[in-house]
C-alpha cells in the first residue's frame, strides 16, 4: 500500500514554550526608559518605509546610546517573529505567557520585581508590534524567497581534457574547458545542482550579459527611487 505525504511548503509558527531565558530576554525591555522606549513606538509608527534589521538596530542605538544594549533588544525582536510570527494575537499571547510563568516560577521577583509585570506586559505589546514600516520588509524579504529559487553556490572550474593517440598510449592535445557548478535551494530547503560546460566563447557571453544585466538593474533602480520616488528594500536580492 502507497504511503500518503503530505507536503506543507509555509512554514507555521511555533507553539509558544515560556522559558527562563526566555523571560530573561523579554525583561531586558524593562532597562529601557520610558521616554525612549515611547520614543522607539513613535519613530516605528511614523517611519514610512522598509524597517530592515540594521535600519531598527541603528535607531534603537541611537536612542539608547549603546550599540550593545541596542543589538541585544533587536535580536530577541527578531528570534521571536521568526519563531512565533507577527500576528498581534501571538504578540498578545506571549505577553499573557511570559505573565503567567513569573506568577508560577518568580514568586520572589528575582527574575521581574512584582511592581514591573504589568509594564513588562505593555512593553513585549509595545515592541513586538508588527508596525507598518516592519510589515513592509518581511513582505519584501517573503517576496525575496518565493520569487525563485536562490543561488547557494557558483563555481567556475577550469579543467583539461587530454587527446589520445589512436593505441591510446600517447597524448596529441589538451582541450581546455570550464565547468559552470550551480547549487540551488528548491522551495523544501533541499539543494539542487546541475553543472554546464562552458566554451572560452561562452564565458565572454556570460560576462557581456553581466555587463547588461548590471545596466539594467541600475536603470531600473534609478526609475524606482528617483522618477517613482519609491524606495528599495534591503533583502537578500538586492543587497
Amino acid at each position: 500500500m502507497t504511503d500518503h505525504v503530505i507536503y506543507l511548503r509555509n512554514p507555521f509558527p511555533l507553539p509558544i514554550d515560556v522559558t527562563e531565558p526566555m523571560v530573561r530576554d523579554a525583561s531586558q525591555l524593562l532597562e529601557i526608559d520610558e521616554s525612549v522606549f515611547d520614543r522607539l513606538v513613535g519613530s516605528l509608527s511614523s517611519f514610512d518605509g522598509f524597517m530592515d534589521q540594521q535600519k531598527l538596530t541603528e535607531l534603537l542605538a541611537r536612542l539608547l546610546a549603546d550599540e550593545s544594549r541596542a543589538a541585544r533588544v533587536v535580536a530577541f525582536m527578531q528570534s521571536f517573529w521568526r519563531a512565533y510570527g507577527r500576528s498581534s494575537e501571538r504578540v498578545q499571547r506571549f505577553a499573557d505567557d511570559i505573565s503567567n510563568w513569573l506568577s508560577e516560577n518568580d514568586e520572589s521577583g528575582e527574575i521581574v520585581a512584582t511592581r514591573q509585570r504589568d509594564t513588562l506586559h505593555s512593553r513585549i505589546r509595545g515592541a513586538l508590534t508588527s508596525y507598518p514600516c516592519l510589515l513592509r520588509q518581511a513582505k519584501a524579504e517573503n517576496l525575496s524567497t518565493t520569487i525563485g529559487n536562490p543561488l547557494e553556490k557558483l563555481e567556475l572550474i577550469c579543467d583539461v581534457r587530454p587527446v589520445f593517440d589512436k593505441a591510446k598510449e600517447n597524448i596529441e592535445g589538451m582541450i581546455p574547458l570550464t565547468w559552470l557548478h550551480i547549487v540551488a535551494k528548491q522551495a523544501d530547503g533541499l539543494p539542487k545542482a546541475f553543472e554546464v560546460v562552458l566554451s572560452e566563447q561562452d564565458l565572454s557571453v556570460m560576462e557581456d550579459a553581466v555587463q547588461q544585466a548590471r545596466k539594467k538593474l541600475k536603470h531600473i533602480r534609478k526609475v524606482v527611487t528617483a522618477d517613482l520616488g519609491k524606495s528599495v528594500p534591503k533583502t537578500d536580492l538586492t543587497l
